[in-house]
C-alpha cells in the first residue's frame, strides 16, 4: 500500500512489502571484489523488500577472497569447487561465472547437470552495467525528490501501514523539534501521541484506516497539545496511490 498524509503540514507515504521465498536458487562461481559488490548491493535489495535473497552459494579455491569472506559471514554456502553446486540438495538453478577465464564457462557447460542454468561473465557483465546506470538515474531522482520536499513547509513523512515511519522531511524534523533519531523506526503515534499503541480509543481517528475501508481520500481535523500546553489543529489529508493490480 502507498499513499500520502498531510499532516496539517503533514504528509506521509505508506508503503507494504510481503517477505517472499526465493523463485530461483544462484550459486556465484568467483569469489573477487565483483562477486563482493554483488552480494552487498543485492543483500541490501531484498532486506529493504523484506524478500529472501536467491544467492545461496559462493564458489572460489581461495577462502580469502573478499567474496567469499563475505558469503561466509552471511551463512551463505562457500565451496572449493564448483562442481559442489550441482549436489540436488542444494537446489541451485542458476550458476552466474564472476570471472572471465573462458576455461571455467566451458568446464562448467560441459559438466552441469541440464537442470542448471548457466550465465556467462561477459553476459552477466552486460546486465550488470545496465543496472548500475538505472541505479545511477535513480539515484539522481532521488536526490532531486530530497531537495524538493526538504523545501517544502509541509511535514512530510514516508510511513508503512503498520505505522512505522521510514522518512521524515526537515520540514517536520525542524519545527517539531525532532531528529531523525527521535522518529525513523518509531510508529506514528509514539511520535504524535506518545502512546504504544495505536490510535482506538474513539478521540483520535487514524486516517490510515479510513482510506484503506473507504478506499479513497480521506480528509480530517486532528488536535495535539504542545509541550507548552497550547492546542494546534492539523488538517489531514490522506491520498492513497494505487497499484496496477488495483491494490493500494
Amino acid at each position: 500500500m502507498v499513499g500520502f498524509f498531510i499532516h496539517g503540514c503533514a504528509r506521509r507515504v505508506i508503503v507494504v512489502t510481503t517477505k517472499q521465498p526465493s523463485i530461483i536458487n544462484i550459486g556465484l562461481v568467483g569469489g573477487g571484489d565483483f562477486c563482493r559488490e554483488i552480494l552487498e548491493k543485492t543483500t541490501a535489495v531484498y532486506e529493504e523488500a523484506e524478500m529472501v535473497a536467491p544467492i545461496l552459494a559462493v564458489v572460489d579455491p581461495d577462502p580469502t577472497t573478499p567474496g567469499r569472506k563475505l558469503a561466509s559471514q552471511m551463512g551463505l554456502l562457500t565451496f572449493d569447487d564448483y562442481e559442489q553446486l550441482y549436489d540436488p540438495r542444494y537446489n541451485i538453478h542458476l550458476i552466474i561465472i564472476l570471472t572471465p577465464q573462458p576455461e571455467i564457462f566451458e568446464n562448467i557447460l560441459n559438466t552441469r547437470p541440464s537442470r542448471i542454468r548457466i550465465l556467462a561473465y561477459q553476459v552477466f557483465c552486460m546486465f550488470w552495467k545496465a543496472i548500475a546506470q538505472e541505479e545511477q538515474k535513480l539515484r539522481e531522482r532521488t536526490r532531486e525528490m530530497e531537495t524538493i520536499l526538504n523545501g517544502i513547509d509541509d511535514f512530510i513523512l514516508v510511513i508503512t501501514p503498520d505505522m512505522e515511519i521510514l522518512e521524515a522531511n526537515e520540514s517536520f524534523l525542524n519545527k517539531m523539534g525532532y531528529t531523525p533519531k527521535d522518529v525513523i523506526g518509531k510508529k506514528c503515534h509514539q511520535v504524535y501521541y506518545k502512546i504504544d499503541f495505536p490510535c482506538e480509543d474513539g478521540k483520535k481517528d487514524c486516517p490510515l484506516r479510513d482510506v484503506v475501508r473507504n478506499k479513497g481520500p480521506v480528509r480530517q481535523i486532528q488536535t495535539r497539545t504542545l509541550p507548552d500546553g497550547q492546542t494546534r489543529y492539523y488538517e489531514v489529508n490522506l491520498y492513497p496511490i494505487w497499484e496496477k493490480d488495483g491494490k493500494v
